[in-house]
């Protein structure tokens, strides 16, 4: 049997794309990205008691070192090569890389995420990387008001009202969105996604291509 523990922006996507017979699902809130200490720990905690399963699919990004050094210690633990779930949405680190280097890194939606506060999620972010003090600036630069909001399209009945609803405040670009990196990595597609097997853990690395790798369990 398989195990899938994933954020839930995740959720009606890979519903699209698995055979639910196949898996057994658990989703967490997106509003827990803003705790990343307690989410890796979660994350920990749910491996551990998943051990029974042959695999587990881990559906979550580097996300604020949340998953850094995260391990299994029986069952075969695939994870996700991505930033964070952006990527995931838009079918490609290159695609994600590519439109951050020509328009910018502005706030981003999609239907799932509609009510997701991301200063504050980026304010962790922050402290965890370089401490509270510079956090703290950081964030009064990174949460200034902005004229632009990227939109993930997926065609869903709500994505036209949500467009619309951002599109009151701020410029919207909309960017249609892919399945494609999720499908590769149900699949173990070694180009999306890491295997880690028994006595290895997680290392971060927030390069652009391997983003993530694993190194030895002491």
């Amino acid at each position: 049997m398989k195990k899938i523990i994933s954020c839930k922006i995740y959720e009606q996507s890979i519903k699209k794309i698995i055979n639910e017979i196949d898996y057994d699902m658990e989703f967490l809130e997106i509003g827990m990205h803003n705790e990343p200490s307690k989410l890796k720990a979660r994350l920990q905690s749910m491996i551990n008691d998943c051990q029974h399963y042959d695999e587990i699919f881990l559906l979550y990004g580097i996300c604020g070192n949340s998953i850094e050094g995260l391990y299994s210690e029986k069952s075969r633990l695939y994870v996700l090569r991505v930033h964070d779930c952006f990527a995931t949405m838009l079918g490609s680190n290159k695609r994600y890389f590519d439109l951050v280097r020509d328009n910018g890194n502005y706030s981003w939606r999609c239907e799932s995420n509609m009510n997701t506060n991301y200063l504050s999620d980026k304010y962790n972010e922050f402290c965890d990387l370089y401490g509270e003090e510079n956090a703290e600036y950081l964030i009064s630069i990174y949460g200034k008001k902005t004229d632009l909001v990227y939109y993930v399209d997926f065609k869903s009945e709500n994505d036209e009202k949500n467009i619309s609803s951002l599109a009151e405040e701020s410029r919207v670009l909309i960017l249609e969105g892919s399945l494609s990196m999720l499908e590769k990595f149900f699949c173990k597609d070694k180009s999306v996604s890491l295997q880690i097997n028994k006595n290895e853990k997680i290392e971060c690395l927030y390069d652009e291509t391997e983003i993530i790798k694993t190194v030895p369990k002491e």
